[in-house]
């Protein structure tokens, strides 16, 4: 039920972002939630916030041509600067630009897949005398302070570590033959991007909410404490409803991208809440935590059918009948 109903907002509310055409296909003027978060954003930071943040928080890894750079970036551009810069993704950021601003350098990748690492014209590295803890945590201000500062732009930032794509230099997709890393380039151009993601972030709570609502209901109806009924997916049993849950709504995700032929389609958000618990469910099943659990479920049951028959002999003995022989 959580899974169809993630399923369902993320078909009839997100759907796709608004564009005017990709890959060859018709203009959609975007899904209900994913422009009512548009908007939300950008009343949120409006123009002239975000000229002040720009001011307050200017980075190394901000070119957005090859005008200045020694070494060209394949692609480079202004409508695509951000998504082919590391340290622009909302959690690649906090490595790749944490690194640029401490070391003065420009981190990007080549819409061919390369990974190119330069000086950056006119950015000096931050302050080498004071301390480093200090530098690092001035670092991780000035890149959190740039990226707010450019999620209501136009192009506005990447969805958390869609660029990797980009080093996926496989398939040939569409009528053009783009591959996997240009289909996510141009995804991004298409309006693919941070405010897109977290309207897909809400059809992924719905599962969420629903399958841990359940829980609690469930553990406390049970007699269960409050402590015990709280919804920690450390829980493997919890961790496997969700799984399960945010299973059945990447596959009916998996089925609009096939029927719209449209990449667009992508719930990037509940693919990435899929992979959260497919890791550990593999690695417990890899690691035999599942037949330890069979085996020692089986044990006990056979324990419990051991005093039963050992009951029932004792109460035959008693009144002088045949015994049961196991």
């Amino acid at each position: 039920m959580a899974g169809v109903l993630a399923a369902l907002v993320d078909i009839f509310l997100v759907q796709v972002p608004r564009h005017p055409s990709f890959l060859g296909g018709p203009a959609h003027q975007g899904g209900w939630l994913s422009n009512v978060v548009r908007d939300l954003v950008g009343d949120i930071l409006p123009p002239s916030t975000i000229h002040a943040l720009e001011r307050e928080f200017p980075v190394a890894f901000d070119p957005s041509t090859n005008t200045k750079l020694e070494i060209p970036i394949p692609g480079l551009g202004p409508r695509t600067h951000r998504f082919q810069s590391p340290g622009h993704d909302p959690i690649l950021g906090l490595v790749f630009g944490v690194y640029d601003v401490l070391r003065g350098t420009f981190t990007g990748i080549g819409k061919d897949g390369t990974l190119i690492s330069q000086l950056s014209p006119g950015y000096d590295p931050l302050d080498q005398g004071e301390y480093f803890f200090v530098r690092l945590l001035e670092a991780l201000r000035l890149v959190v302070g740039h990226q707010i500062s450019d999620v209501a732009t136009p192009a506005g930032l990447s969805a958390p570590l869609m660029p990797l794509a980009m080093f996926f230099q496989v398939g040939s997709i569409g009528p053009r033959g783009y591959t996997i890393g240009e289909v996510a380039r141009q995804m991004y151009r298409s309006g693919y991007d941070f405010r897109h993601f977290l309207a897909g972030s809400l059809s992924t709570a719905v599962a969420e909410v629903v399958v841990r609502g359940a829980w609690v209901v469930r553990r406390l109806t049970e007699g269960g404490s409050v402590g015990e009924a709280m919804p920690s997916a450390s829980h493997p049993r919890l961790r496997r409803t969700l799984f399960l849950a945010h299973l059945g709504a990447t596959a009916v995700n998996a089925g609009k991208i096939a029927i719209t032929q449209n990449p667009l389609s992508l719930n990037w958000a509940q693919w990435l809440a899929l992979f959260r618990y497919l890791i550990p469910e593999a690695v417990r099943v890899i690691s035999g935590d599942e037949a330890r659990r069979n085996a020692a479920v089986d044990a006990q049951l056979s324990s419990g059918w051991l005093d039963v028959y050992t009951s029932i002999n004792q109460t035959w003995m008693r009144q002088g009948r045949t015994v049961i022989t196991l």
